[in-house]
């Protein structure tokens, strides 16, 4: 069965724990396409994937919501989706950093006239699977990222978006999030 958790690596002694790991990536986009490709054309296609979710988040984000021209929103996307961090990390095969070309996810929601349904279940859906893929790193970039978005627009005193409808809706998206990962919050 594909959706057993590997409570332990086969590893010498008797493993060591792998679920309780945050870089743990069982539940990941890899592991899934290994069913059908060879490891090495399943890391490569999660990369290619992440990275034109990534770069077509940017695009529209910055073209669509915030009217900036064609020309530099494709070469905007194109920098992020090239950065040196993530260039970096997918070729040395740290696939769990995959996760890091969803953070434009963040500045997407912001400003989409969606409803507040459809935003926690996308803050639901994309941390969750952060959490689960072993994108730690994602998790904490967006903690951290959400002090600093509030102070700026605080001190600024830009009336740009509703925080307070925004911070609502990333609670109530918490409250998902623990029940939908409560077996992987515990044993971390």
């Amino acid at each position: 069965n594909i959706f057993n958790i590997q409570w332990l690596t086969p590893t010498f002694g008797g493993g060591i724990p792998a679920y309780a790991s945050p870089g743990h990536f069982q539940f990941s986009v890899t592991p899934y396409l290994m069913f059908h490709f060879d490891p090495w054309v399943s890391t490569l296609l999660t990369c290619f994937i992440f990275t034109v979710t990534g770069y077509v988040l940017i695009f529209r984000y910055l073209y669509k919501q915030l009217k900036f021209s064609i020309s530099t929103s494709i070469c905007s996307a194109t920098v992020f989706a090239t950065n040196g961090f993530w260039i970096n990390h997918s070729m040395a095969g740290h696939v769990n950093y995959c996760t890091f070309m969803l953070i434009p996810i963040i500045p997407y929601l912001i400003y989409s006239k969606w409803s507040n349904y459809k935003q926690i279940i996308i803050i639901t859906l994309t941390l969750t699977y952060s959490l689960y893929s072993g994108g730690s790193t994602f998790n904490m970039l967006f903690y951290l990222s959400l002090p600093l978005i509030y102070l700026l627009f605080k001190f600024t005193n830009l009336k740009i978006f509703d925080f307070k409808k925004i911070l609502l809706n990333i609670f109530l998206a918490h409250i998902l999030i623990v029940g939908i990962s409560a077996s992987k919050l515990l044993s971390i």
